[in-house]
């Protein structure tokens, strides 16, 4: 699938919609997620992504992160947070036979 039909397919499946009533702090949505390695004959990954954005008094999700607050009033906030990344090296999932050999430089 080309990079252009994933991301066309990426916008339509983000549209999200608000759970309840236009006051809730909870939006559910899906998305999808292409992640290009920069390895030598390695394939994309593409992931289906749940799109999650909730806002609580203490904590927070949105997209593929969370936190908690430490500090949190009208005019400043501060939080722990934390991020999912999909970027990662297998040399297992690479068709390069020098790539796949471990503890070659």
């Amino acid at each position: 699938m080309t990079k252009l039909k994933l991301l066309a397919l990426g916008m339509l499946i983000a549209t999200s919609a608000s759970v309840a009533h236009a006051e809730s702090n909870l939006t559910l949505g899906a998305g999808v997620g292409v992640v290009e390695h920069p390895y030598k004959d390695y394939d994309s990954d593409v992931y289906p992504i749940p799109v999650i954005a909730y806002e609580s008094e203490n904590f927070w999700f949105r997209g593929l992160g969370g936190g908690y607050y430490l500090w949190n009033d009208n005019t400043d906030k501060l939080s722990i947070m934390a991020y999912w990344s999909p970027m990662y090296f297998k040399p297992g999932d690479s068709d390069d036979h020098q790539l796949r050999r471990p503890g070659q430089a």
